[in-house]
């Protein structure tokens, strides 16, 4: 299973190289990817290079990264709470890291401030899922789930805000596609891998 599971990482990962809006065929991205191993004599366009190197290799670099480490979270979390259903949601990470992102993008701060803010967001809403727990509950993982979808609830509602007095035309989109997750650049940050389009 474990060897089965290698092989659909691998194929998922050189056939997300293929697709996009500049169509290559299998054998050149291959002969790219080669070239930078073995002579090879460069039968191909420079843009098709650019697009396999610069655009998709990076972004799927990236995806599996992410990927990985989205699994060692959600194997924690299971752990943490002995439950295969639990989700980022059951202590407000993935909304404090949403209002931690879309308030640092309301400011208009750069690309790697806004990843900074999302990660500080993360962990500002464990710490006070977990400081509610402590004080009312006294280490019950169920007053911890209970202070979790609180501060998550809140955390939504102040994303609801930022959304609602944020730049209609110029940040409220971004915000949204942010939300939405994705890896792709955008000019206004600097091109970088993790900021929204």
């Amino acid at each position: 299973m474990l060897l089965l599971l290698w092989c659909m990482l691998v194929s998922v990962f050189l056939g997300s190289l293929l697709l996009g809006h500049y169509p290559l065929a299998p054998d050149t991205v291959v002969a790219i990817l080669a070239s930078h191993v073995l002579h090879i004599p460069r039968t191909w366009p420079e843009k098709a290079e650019t697009v396999v190197l610069a655009v998709r290799l990076p972004r799927a670099a990236a995806a599996v990264l992410v990927g990985a480490a989205l699994s060692v979270a959600g194997t924690t979390y299971q752990s943490l709470f002995r439950n295969p259903l639990v989700s980022p949601a059951v202590l407000g990470v993935a909304a404090g890291a949403g209002f931690g992102a879309a308030l640092a993008m309301t400011m208009h701060l750069s690309g790697l401030a806004i990843q900074a803010a999302a990660f500080g967001g993360g962990l500002l809403a464990v710490g006070l899922s977990v400081c509610v727990a402590h004080r009312l509950g006294k280490g019950s993982p169920i007053v911890l789930i209970l202070a979790g979808m609180a501060v998550s609830a809140l955390f939504q509602a102040l994303i609801a805000v930022l959304k609602y007095i944020a730049d209609p035309i110029d940040v409220l989109p971004v915000i949204t596609f942010w939300l939405m997750g994705g890896f792709p650049g955008h000019p206004r940050h600097g091109g970088r891998l993790f900021a929204p389009r």
